[in-house]
């Protein structure tokens, strides 16, 4: 079988995660809510939050895999681990928000 880096595509699945989430962020800046469709905006809010979602679960899949197999712990496995952390953080933080309003 082919060698396989866990952790170089959970460095990736965590960069792609950080791209989304800057687009989301652009997008709720630039929102007005006088020229844009409120019902469509949040579609594609959680749209991407969805696919950040999804990527999430294959960098902890990915992670797992790389201990399991004690695979070489490098950079992009330790970087993918704090953006993992983060992105966590940031999943609880945005669910105990909303459950508050």
């Amino acid at each position: 079988m082919k060698y396989i880096n866990y952790s170089k595509w959970a460095f990736h699945f965590i960069i792609w995660i950080m791209i989304i989430s800057v687009l989301q962020l652009y997008l709720t800046i630039d929102f007005n809510t006088f020229t844009y469709n409120q019902v469509r905006f949040l579609e594609v809010m959680q749209y991407f939050e969805i696919i950040a979602f999804i990527l999430f679960l294959l960098t902890l899949l990915f992670l797992i895999l790389n201990t399991v197999y004690k695979k070489d712990k490098n950079y992009q496995f330790w970087i993918a681990l704090i953006g993992a952390f983060g992105y966590m953080f940031k999943f609880f933080s945005s669910i105990l928000l909303y459950s508050q309003s």
